[in-house]
């Protein structure tokens, strides 16, 4: 017997559960209709698993590629974790400076246009005077933006402008992501230049969502230097894999984001979740071309991996044609870049990462289609496969707020803070408080105002890891300076803040009210929230996504535990619908077990083997015809009859229903039988037959 064998009280809960669920024979419903639903598949993993854990992971995300280590059932058992970032913002487009040679005008795409008499063109982009966004010594800076024509441009230089220069030479493309660190004299600098060697004099450029982030306030000084130390494309990579919004503008100004996610969504292999007639046009609006099929919508793909395209007809002897759009977007708006044209179904790509995809296809001659002759799908890899249905499901999470910071641990990014168990349960070591809520004094000797929040854990001089939407936290590795500007630390149970654009305590509280800060609790709070599925089934998945519609999300921590395949976790057939008593019996063959309903012997039937034993194989198979005869077989009424399914696919199931001729033959319908295990049904005649279809698992 497998060492998970459940006893009487597990029994009688999962067949009272299922018994509870069973869907009785509707006219015209068959083999398409899964009544075996998710809830159903994680509660028989909850009831039956032995928690054997192949491995945990605990990387923030908000949208990737499904895992799939070795041994994995399909199922993972998690609890969220928060973490909070300080998301900033300093460019400031009312703002730019120019040169001798160089004109700048800020323009309605989040960016400037610039002209130069000469053959460079040197606009000053991020300014640290005029009371706007200093760039500070040591901190790590992203500069993120896109140019719209880059055929003139030979070469160009990110600057970090200040008492001397740091210089980041790079090559212009139509989207560019820059890491830097000024090295420069002193704290306040300037700010940064943007240095273009052009073709030939009197050219102009258009720059495009320009962002300035400064990833020390954002992740701390820690963090920070590991992204900058991975490489430019690597700590970019790391930032985009995380979720962080760096492909998008955001406006000016600074932020505290914590995670905050209602949901997890589960995308199976065809990534394409709805089509509708019409084809894209330049700003992603559908034409409503009764000759055209596209995606609903154009749709974010995971940057650097391999898609393929297809469309399938149902109509004989068609040709049909696909196209890839790439769009960019911004303001609430898509603005197609490029197009693949019409070309041959199948059709890969390779994504970019930032941009926008929309997916169209049609039959060769043009003719008129609709969602039922001419469907699309898109897969991750490079070659095309048998067309499946979109598959979605979604895990409500309940959108709780969980707070806390990233750390850094062994080379990896984690999320730690508040943790948010499947039952609902919430830990809070960590508390959100505005600013302006506190009473302030101000010690004039070193320039700094003093706090006191609520609770707050005490350590040491500048021990305490917060997050502030504004100012930088210091830690105990940092010799003190009262010069120090725009930061915060601890000392015991008090925050301490260095500001010099103020020197009371009544305007300073004014000014950072509605400023945002985290920090560590003494005693961490407990309470109770909306539970959420464990496990959650990852079966057939491509894609996992957690569901933050802000402009500004939070990736999401998580210690995902992935479960193992075979006796960690099985599935149990639907329950009989005719009453009488039942054994749910398992049984172990060739080292996997099967689990399905007997009914107690006392006054039942015969059981009938209606397989055919394959002596080659040493197993049971379906007939060749997939038709079965109950009088062939010798079934007298109120006999069970045996299946027991094999095919060439572990992916395939079989789905028993009646002829509707002789619909009275057996008693259960819309049975769904995992490769392997054996069903039973009961003839009510001695007559007709039932049809054995093969089906992918839904």
């Amino acid at each position: 017997m497998p060492t998970n064998a459940i006893n009487d009280t597990g029994v009688k809960y999962v067949y009272d559960k299922l018994d509870a669920k069973k869907v009785d024979k509707e006219a015209g419903k068959g083999l398409s209709t899964n009544d075996f639903t998710n809830e159903d598949k994680a509660l028989i993993g909850q009831t039956l698993g032995n928690n054997t854990i192949l491995s945990t992971d605990t990387t923030p995300f908000l949208t990737r590629q499904t895992l799939n280590p070795t041994g994995f059932s399909g199922y993972v058992r998690e609890k969220l974790v928060g973490a909070s970032y300080a998301w900033n913002q300093l460019n400031d487009q009312t703002y730019y400076r120019t040169s001798a040679t160089t004109t700048v005008t800020a323009n309605a795409k989040n960016g400037f246009d610039a002209s130069s008499t000469a053959q460079y063109i040197q606009p000053q982009v991020v300014y640290g005077g005029g009371g706007l966004a200093p760039v500070y010594a040591g901190h790590k800076y992203l500069i993120a933006f896109g140019i719209e024509d880059i055929s003139h441009i030979s070469s160009g230089q990110l600057i970090a402008y200040g008492t001397s220069l740091t210089r980041l030479y790079y090559a212009p493309q139509k989207q560019n992501h820059l890491l830097i660190a000024p090295s420069v004299n002193g704290n306040q600098q300037f700010g940064f230049e943007m240095h273009f060697t052009m073709d030939a004099a009197n050219r102009s450029i258009v720059v495009t969502n320009l962002i300035c982030v400064d990833l020390t306030l954002a992740f701390g000084s820690t963090i920070a230097d590991y992204l900058y130390g991975l490489s430019n494309n690597g700590g970019i990579t790391k930032l985009r894999d995380m979720g962080c919004p760096i492909d998008k503008y955001t406006p000016y100004g600074y932020g505290l984001y914590s995670v905050k996610t209602s949901g997890k969504k589960i995308v199976g292999k065809n990534l394409v979740e709805d089509i509708e007639l019409g084809a894209y046009a330049a700003n992603g609006i559908s034409t409503g071309d009764n000759t055209r099929i596209k995606s609903k919508n154009p749709c974010l793909l995971i940057g650097g991996q391999t898609y393929t395209l297809s469309a399938t007809s149902n109509i004989s002897g068609k040709t049909v044609k696909v196209a890839v759009s790439k769009f960019e977007y911004s303001n609430g708006a898509y603005t197609r870049v490029t197009d693949s044209g019409w070309v041959d179904s199948p059709y890969s790509i390779t994504a970019e990462s930032g941009f926008y995809y929309g997916f169209v296809g049609r039959f060769g001659d043009n003719i008129v289609c609709d969602l039922k002759n001419l469907v699309i799908q898109l897969e991750l890899g490079s070659q095309a496969t048998s067309y499946e249905e979109p598959t979605i499901t979604t895990y409500s999470l309940g959108n709780d707020e969980l707070r806390g910071k990233f750390d850094l641990v062994n080379g990896e990014i984690i999320a730690s803070g508040d943790v948010k168990e499947s039952n609902g349960g919430i830990t809070r070591p960590y508390k959100e408080i505005d600013l302006g809520s506190l009473n302030y004094t101000y010690d004039s000797t070193n320039q700094r105002f003093i706090g006191s929040p609520s609770g707050m854990k005490s350590g040491g001089a500048r021990n305490i890891q917060m997050v502030c939407a504004k100012y930088e936290c210091k830690s105990n590795g940092e010799t003190f300076d009262a010069n120090w500007d725009k930061v915060i630390y601890n000392a015991t149970a008090d925050i301490y803040i260095h500001d010099h654009a103020y020197t009371d305590a009544t305007s300073f509280k004014t000014a950072v009210t509605g400023l945002k800060l985290v920090y560590p609790l003494s005693t961490p709070t407990t309470e109770q929230s909306t539970p959420f599925a464990d496990p959650m089934s990852l079966v057939g998945a491509t894609t996992e996504e957690y569901i933050d519609t802000r402009d500004i999300p939070c990736p999401v921590g998580a210690e995902r535990q992935y479960m193992g395949q075979s006796e960690d976790v099985v599935e149990i057939p639907s329950s009989p619908l005719s009453d009488g008593k039942r054994k749910l019996v398992a049984e172990t063959s060739g080292g996997k077990t099967q689990y399905y309903f007997e009914d107690d012997k006392n006054g039942a039937g015969t059981q009938v083997n209606l397989m055919t034993y394959n002596t080659s194989s040493n197993k049971y198979v379906c007939p060749s015809d997939g038709y079965i005869s109950l009088s062939n077989a010798g079934a007298s009424v109120g006999d069970y009859i045996i299946m027991s399914v094999y095919g060439a696919n572990d992916n395939l199931i079989c789905g028993l229903r009646c002829d509707t001729s002789v619909a009275s033959i057996v008693t259960v319908q819309n049975l769904f039988v995992k490769r392997g295990m054996k069903c039973y049904i009961r003839a009510t005649s001695s007559t007709g037959s039932f049809t054995a279809l093969f089906t992918p698992l839904a």
